[in-house]
């Protein structure tokens, strides 16, 4: 499925599941997804998404390697890797996938959500925005 084609779609279904009580709409399940770079302004997250206060200045940027998502040593990881790494809920990352968890934890944390697939300098860059 595309995710980005059908995600305001997908999320006002959501939405709607969510006002009526789970009588009406459809709930969401983006388990997968490649949300990088996703726009989810306005998208209720479930409570259980961790909150990093000043998410984007814990990144300790001299261990940040975008070709890696988590390191066997766990101390160099790539944005969404660093992300899951600071939330510290392994549970939470299996059941979203480190790519979805990362996003989500992004949004709800800074309110957007960075390319996972940008390089090291790119990554710099959006951390310094």
């Amino acid at each position: 499925m595309n995710y980005k084609k059908n995600l305001k779609e997908i999320l006002k279904q959501h939405k709607i599941w969510l006002e009526s009580s789970f009588k009406q709409g459809k709930k969401a399940n983006l388990r997968g997804a490649d949300l990088s770079s996703a726009d989810l302004s306005g998208a209720i997250l479930p409570n259980e998404i961790p909150y990093i206060e000043n998410i984007k200045s814990k990144i300790p940027v001299e261990k940040l390697n975008m070709d890696s998502w988590h390191s066997e040593c766990g101390t160099v990881h790539c944005l969404a890797g660093w992300a899951c790494h600071l939330a510290n809920d392994k549970e939470l990352e299996k059941k979203y996938t480190t790519k979805t968890l990362g996003a989500l934890i992004f949004q709800k944390s800074c309110g957007e959500i960075p390319n996972f697939y940008s390089s090291d300098e790119e990554a710099l860059r959006w951390l310094k925005s």
